[in-house]
């Protein structure tokens, strides 16, 4: 079943929904949220739960958020029952039984239709009443449109939310949302206004799992405007530096790859490269990491920076002549998107190597905005370094088409007029 047509009307009023807002690794949905205010929308915050790793410095918005998901049992049971006494006093009211019978109607085709076994489906229950709650606060606020990122819980969450108030969604497909977590993709593509796709990448794979065509539009996540109004960093410098500083920043997680740059700065150093690599994040694979750069013996080389504040990156960013993300795929299927670390060493006027795996090749063209290597090819990683290292023409090269690639496709502002277009679309 599909939500029924909307009329077109001035969007004024969207509501945002994520898992974590604002989580210090996904600093692109209120980047996003902040071009639709420039755009003259007013923004309403939603989250599923409070991030685990908040960003710093964001008090102001953190205050904003409402979460849904409380963190206690006794809290999570309050929340539930809220909404059962939200759903049976809007059953009663003779507007509201009609959406409340189009989301109970909904749940139960897909309580039917979901893999897996009685705890999916108490989850998908529990989404369910989430929804309720969200759908309330909408109506109370008078949001015209919800704007969903990530498509596993707070795409159903968002799907029913939509149904129970009448509030048309769109809903953002990234990367792990979909290739570890994807449920119900169909369903939440049909019901919404749209399906967006963060690359051309991501809508090849949500066709393949019988999303339709039609229904999914390609908007790219993009970062904030850039560091230095676009001026060369480091990584441009007219001449190779004494010390090749690289840098690698995000999540210490396998997908990012840093264990392959870390084999890969070893071979550079090995063939007598002086250099000093910089990793900057925190994650699972911290100790792990560390371990192995000293068994690589790059005790004096390596420096681990820990997790950054944003205001703290354009700095960190211009202290690097290279900067690498080497992704890979995760023993879960797990994968990166478009990661928007990677725009922000772009537009900070720092040359980047990376890997061609999922989006990524979209964003970091092979000879025009950036170096890439096969996934896990940590040779040809190496190799990719030190061709930035030894050919000045070729860094200045990259950091001209990585700018200008940056607006053509990722601006903010850019990316924000063509949500727009599809979200007040007839």
């Amino acid at each position: 079943m599909r939500l029924p047509d909307c009329p077109s009307l001035p969007v004024t009023v969207i509501a945002y929904l994520a898992p974590e807002i604002p989580a210090r690794s996904a600093t692109f949905v209120y980047r996003e949220a902040e071009a639709m205010m420039r755009a003259g929308c007013r923004v309403l915050y939603f989250a599923v739960r409070a991030p685990d790793d908040p960003a710093p410095g964001m008090a102001q918005l953190t205050a904003q958020v409402r979460i849904l998901y409380a963190r206690s049992r006794t809290g999570r049971l309050a929340a539930a029952l809220d909404a059962v006494g939200l759903v049976l006093r809007h059953s009663l009211a003779r507007g509201r039984r009609r959406t409340i019978g189009l989301a109970l109607r909904a749940l139960c085709e897909d309580l039917g239709s979901l893999p897996g076994g009685l705890l999916a489906r108490l989850k998908l229950l529990h989404q369910w009443l989430a929804a309720a709650r969200l759908a309330d606060a909408l109506r109370r606020q008078g949001a015209d449109h919800l704007h969903v990122h990530f498509s596993h819980v707070p795409g159903t969450i968002g799907m029913y939310a939509s149904l129970l108030s009448g509030v048309p969604y769109t809903i953002v497909a990234h990367a792990n949302d979909v290739h570890v977590q994807g449920s119900l993709l169909r369903q939440k593509a049909q019901r919404s206004k749209a399906m967006v796709a963060i690359s051309r990448a991501m809508r090849d794979e949500l066709q393949r799992r019988g999303v339709a065509a039609e229904r999914i539009r390609v908007i790219r996540c993009a970062p904030a405007p850039a560091f230095g109004a676009h001026a060369e960093g480091a990584g441009a410098a007219a001449a190779a530096p004494t010390r090749w500083v690289v840098g690698g920043l995000g999540r210490l997680v396998a997908k990012k790859g840093f264990a392959d740059l870390l084999a890969a700065a070893a071979e550079l150093r090995a063939a007598g490269v002086n250099l000093e690599l910089r990793i900057a994040g925190n994650g699972p694979e911290g100790e792990r990491l560390r371990a192995r750069a000293a068994a690589l013996g790059l005790q004096a080389q390596v420096r681990f920076d820990g997790a950054l504040a944003p205001a703290e990156v354009p700095a960190w960013m211009a202290a690097l002549d290279c900067f690498v993300l080497p992704c890979t795929l995760a023993g879960d299927g797990d994968m990166d998107g478009i990661p928007v670390v990677l725009m922000e060493a772009m537009a900070s006027g720092v040359p980047v190597v990376s890997t061609a795996l999922s989006g990524i090749p979209e964003l970091v063209i092979e000879g025009q905005t950036g170096l890439l290597a096969r996934p896990g090819d940590t040779h040809a990683i190496a190799g990719a370094m030190r061709r930035l290292h030894d050919d000045v023409a070729l860094r200045k090269a990259l950091v001209a088409g990585a700018l200008k690639h940056l607006q053509q496709e990722f601006d903010p502002d850019l990316n924000a007029s063509r949500l727009l277009a599809v979200i007040t679309a007839p």
